[in-house]
């Protein structure tokens, strides 16, 4: 049986976007796979509501954690598609004022269990230059996990030690979404932890997809998130 892979992956941004959305977009997917769709947002100094996420095929996303303090925040879906090809996710907002700045980033992966249930999330508070998703240790040796994290002032992201940088936004020129990710080769704890130039109050969160070579079960080893109250941006 395979190993998880990572079949591909897109991002994009918007900013001062009112009441539409941001939108990422993958060819030839596969409903054999499953779609993971994490962002990072700042919602407007009279914060708009994020009203989820949808795509052009109709396919059913599910929302795996989110934390929304303020006018920031940050959220982890995913979906089995019964329907591939050329799939538009959108990020979809309402209400609130027109400054409002968001990134998405949008993968498909396989050799992952599609039966996917959720975990019992976690969060942490703090301000601190060391960013990390406290995910509860993952059960098998083939977990594909990510983490995604956004902060709320100007900085950039590094990845932690044994995690390389996915295809997020790694900065805040419009908002961050720095995306981490590894294959684990053993049981055992894996919380996706960053680096941050500076101080700053963040919002983190990590997901663990069970390889197919991991045997049956649940298909998320573990979900959580972490974050951190703020003022305004």
């Amino acid at each position: 049986m395979a190993a998880p892979v990572v079949v591909q992956s897109n991002k994009n941004q918007a900013s001062n976007h009112g009441t539409t959305s941001v939108t990422v977009a993958l060819t030839g997917v596969s409903t054999s796979n499953l779609l993971i769709a994490m962002f990072g947002s700042f919602r407007g100094d009279t914060p708009g509501t994020i009203t989820g996420i949808t795509d052009n095929q109709g396919n059913t996303w599910t929302q795996r954690a989110s934390t929304m303090p303020g006018s920031f925040g940050l959220a982890i879906w995913t979906c089995k598609p019964t329907t591939g090809g050329s799939v538009t996710v959108s990020l979809n907002f309402s209400g609130g004022d027109a400054n409002k700045y968001s990134s998405l980033s949008v993968y498909e992966v396989s050799g992952v269990h599609t039966d996917v249930i959720d975990g019992t999330p976690a969060t942490s508070t703090g301000t601190s230059t060391a960013p990390v998703a406290n995910i509860p240790d993952t059960a098998t040796t083939t977990d594909l996990v990510f983490g995604v994290m956004t902060c709320t002032n100007t900085n950039t992201a590094t990845a932690g030690s044994g995690w390389t940088l996915g295809n997020g936004y790694n900065d805040n020129d419009v908002q961050m979404t720095s995306v981490l990710l590894r294959t684990t080769s053993s049981a055992g704890a894996f919380d996706p932890t960053w680096g941050l130039g500076s101080s700053d109050t963040w919002y983190a969160a990590g997901i663990a997809l069970k390889g197919i070579t991991g045997g049956g079960g649940s298909s998320i080893a573990a979900i959580s998130s972490g974050y951190q109250q703020r003022g305004m941006r």
